[in-house]
């Protein structure tokens, strides 16, 4: 299988390519309590989250296994 590889992001870094795991990390560590979210956010909790809403919506979970890279 090949792997995609976008040339568009959501969200890009200031080069117009993806944010590095380091800074998604800092992102996710200030903009919550910035935002007046007290509950612990992380990269894996939007992750988490992105599969919870694909379920209910009726998306295939052999689907959300491959879009999180799951085996």
């Amino acid at each position: 299988m090949t792997r995609y590889k976008p040339r568009h992001y959501l969200i890009e870094g200031q080069d117009g390519g993806p944010y590095s795991s380091r800074s998604l990390q800092n992102i996710f560590t200030a903009y919550p309590e910035k935002a007046g979210i007290t509950t612990h956010t992380t990269v894996r909790t939007l992750r988490h989250s992105y599969a919870t809403h694909l379920i209910p919506g009726g998306t295939d979970i052999r689907i959300v296994q491959e879009l999180l890279e799951h085996r």
